[in-house]
């Protein structure tokens, strides 16, 4: 890879960064799980890619990327369903 890829990376983390205007005005909890998937899904194009660049065939980057939204897909509901337990049953975490 190049120094314009990383620098390209780096602009997108920074560009997804400016979301947190938006995700900061949430209840808590909210505002992270949302943050976190908007940086997730945000790096997924990245991801794929880095993967691209480093010469994967079209069908292992298909793997991966399944298996990359499969992971965090899995894990994010667990998050948002323990955050809605939580606002349910009135329980703080700070």
């Amino acid at each position: 890879m190049k120094l314009r890829d990383y620098i390209l990376f780096l602009l997108a983390g920074l560009a997804l960064h400016q979301t947190a205007s938006i995700t900061h005005k949430l209840p808590e909890g909210w505002e992270q799980l949302t943050g976190t998937a908007i940086g997730v899904e945000g790096t997924f194009p990245i991801f794929l890619m880095i993967l691209n660049k480093q010469k994967f065939t079209g069908q292992q980057i298909a793997h991966a990327g399944v298996a990359y939204q499969i992971a965090f897909l899995c894990v994010g509901i667990g998050v948002a369903v323990g955050w809605l337990v939580d606002t349910l049953f009135g329980v703080k975490r700070s």
